[in-house]
């Protein structure tokens, strides 16, 4: 139920290393994140969230709110299964470093914050998913399983026990059980009737059915994207299609102005468009 890098201490005196909120790869870290609250900042990196928090984890400091940002990095590249490891390197890391982990002890309520900002999250992405099939189904247990484990642990060490954490291994339980036993045996299987490994993309609702309006359009977009982040997550296809979301969100001139930056070779785009520009005579 852990990882190495949760439980590996730090290499020098200090088991759990120092404080490396000031290090420029929590600042590199931080940047990207800090894309979730704010589009125009660009689309986030995952694969440099990943590195940069475990560069950090291994070799600077065991920070709970870089493990958070971790796990959450690994869903996006990995799904469940990067879920899954990035929750054993919390659980290592809580059980191993206690005393020691960062924030300080003395900051509780920051350590609750850290654990909190990746529930808030994965609940949020959960809730809007399919219900997992196939090889997802046992990953998910394991993911309850982990979970119930360190709330066991960090909940009484808490100055109150946060309600959070077990109302995040009910969710979790939840989308287990949101599966049919059908799906189960038959998803689980993996293959075809000819032996061919399946790998299907699960639209919601449960079933793949006709386009019949815009909004039904983009959630299909989402689910491509989303399934191309977990099974080709180094491919930028899965961001382009992201950014094509967020494109169809925004009016023809925002989308303009954001592709087109030389000013001149944009008037040339309004007029071969037959569009006046805003703010043109």
């Amino acid at each position: 139920m852990m990882t190495p890098l949760g439980t590996d201490p730090i290499p020098g005196d200090k088991r759990a290393g120092a404080a490396a909120r000031y290090e420029p790869e929590f600042e590199e870290l931080e940047n990207e994140i800090s894309k979730l609250n704010n589009p125009a900042g660009g689309e986030i990196k995952w694969p440099d969230v990943a590195s940069l928090a475990r560069t950090i984890l291994s070799q600077k400091s065991k920070d709970l709110l870089v493990a958070s940002y971790y796990a959450y990095g690994q869903l996006q590249l990995l799904g469940l299964q990067g879920l899954l490891e990035g929750i054993q390197t919390i659980n290592g890391m809580c059980q191993t470093f206690w005393e020691d982990l960062f924030p300080e002890a003395r900051r509780m309520r920051a350590r609750e914050s850290a654990l909190d900002w990746l529930i808030d999250r994965v609940t949020s992405m959960l809730e809007k998913a399919p219900p997992p099939g196939g090889d997802e189904i046992p990953v998910m247990q394991q993911c309850v399983a982990v979970w119930d484990n360190l709330t066991e642990y960090v909940n009484p060490k808490l100055e109150a026990p946060n309600p959070k954490l077990p109302a995040f291994s009910r969710l979790l339980a939840s989308r287990v059980a949101s599966a049919s036993p059908a799906e189960e045996s038959s998803e689980s299987a993996g293959t075809t009737g000819a032996g061919a490994p399946t790998n299907t993309v699960m639209i919601a609702g449960g079933a793949a059915g006709p386009i019949t309006n815009r909004k039904v359009a983009f959630e299909r977009l989402r689910e491509v994207a989303d399934y191309l982040k977990r099974t080709e997550p180094h491919s930028p296809v899965a961001y382009l299609v992201q950014r094509a979301i967020k494109w169809g969100d925004m009016p023809l001139e925002s989308v303009i102005a954001e592709l087109v930056k030389n000013n001149d070779v944009r008037k040339q785009v309004y007029e071969t468009l037959g569009l006046k520009q805003e703010g043109a005579e």
